[in-house]
This record gives structure tokens, C-alpha cells and sequence, in this order.
């Protein structure tokens, strides 16, 4: 079993837009990898990598999404509960 030095946190604060072109910079590196990375000079201890979720899985949840938004599905969800509150829901 290999043990890693202790670490310590180290807190930094970025505006959106800082933290947004980090995380274009880091690719597939996670932030704090790409952060240590840049600071040490390369000179980093072997960490763990973080993938990012692949950008087709998030494109296919938005199209998900999407579809269910125009789904009409709460609209008529809420026709059910109207009816059902009112004792007219057919059985």
C-alpha cells in the first residue's frame, strides 16, 4: 500500500468566469491537478485523475431534457390532479 504525504487544503476564490477558463485550460486534468500543476512547475506527486462526464453525455441529457420540456407532461399531470382532487377523475 503506498502512502501519500499528508495534505493540506489550500481555499481560493475565482469569479465564474475565472473558474470557466480554468476549466477549458485543465481538459482533462481536474481542476486542482491542473492549479497544483501549473504552481509546482509540473513538479507534482502522482494523483488520481478526474475525468470530466464526456460533453455527448451531457448533450444527450440536454435533448432529454428538452424533449420533456415540450412533453406537455406537468401540464397534464396537473389536469389528473385537478380531476382527482374534484372526485371526476374517470376510473
Amino acid at each position: 500500500m503506498i502512502r501519500h504525504p499528508k495534505t493540506k487544503a489550500l481555499s481560493v476564490r475565482f469569479t465564474s468566469e475565472e473558474r470557466a477558463q480554468l476549466e477549458i485550460q485543465a481538459g482533462r486534468l481536474s481542476l486542482g491537478e491542473y492549479i497544483r500543476r501549473q504552481l509546482l512547475s509540473g513538479k507534482t506527486s502522482k494523483h488520481r485523475k478526474h475525468l470530466p462526464t464526456p460533453p455527448l453525455a451531457k448533450k444527450m441529457l440536454a435533448q432529454v431534457l428538452a424533449m420533456l420540456g415540450q412533453s406537455r407532461l406537468a401540464e397534464s399531470m396537473r389536469g389528473l390532479a385537478e380531476a382527482a382532487r374534484f372526485g371526476t377523475l374517470p376510473l
